[in-house]
């Protein structure tokens, strides 16, 4: 977005205030859908067999710290290994992974010249994550 140019006031004001830009993009994606494998061939032979879900719910409540979340994303005890002869009772890309927000911007200043040439300096490496409380 360029900013206004005042092109009719003098040249301090134009040269100091005039000519800036600045660029917001804005990221907002869900989390990736994952499975939960077994880990075990219990279904003689046939490969990717999911892990048994107890059904108790796969999200940890309560405040946890960024390192903990990390550390442990989802409630293992609610899954285990399949039965034999099963290939599970979980589902494909049951779960999903965090959800990410982020907020990026920039601004730059374009200098004019004695020539046809312009230069711009700025800075465009500022970047605000957002987290969201659950």
């Amino acid at each position: 977005m360029e900013h206004p140019r005042f092109t009719g006031a003098n040249a301090l004001v134009r040269n100091t205030l005039g000519g800036w830009q600045s660029n917001l993009i804005f990221t907002a994606e869900s989390g990736t859908p994952f499975t939960i494998v077994s880990g075990l061939d219990n279904a003689s032979g046939v490969g990717g067999q999911f892990a048994d879900y107890n059904g108790d719910g796969w999200t940890i409540s309560g405040d946890r710290s960024k390192a903990q979340e990390i550390a442990k994303y989802f409630n293992t005890a609610n899954f285990t290994t399949n039965a034999p002869g099963t290939i599970g009772t979980g589902r494909r890309n049951q779960l999903r992974g965090p959800d990410f927000v982020n907020v990026d911007y920039s601004l730059f200043k374009t200098f004019p010249s004695a020539t046809a040439h312009v230069c711009s300096c700025g800075e465009s490496s500022l970047t605000f994550p957002i987290t969201r409380s659950s």
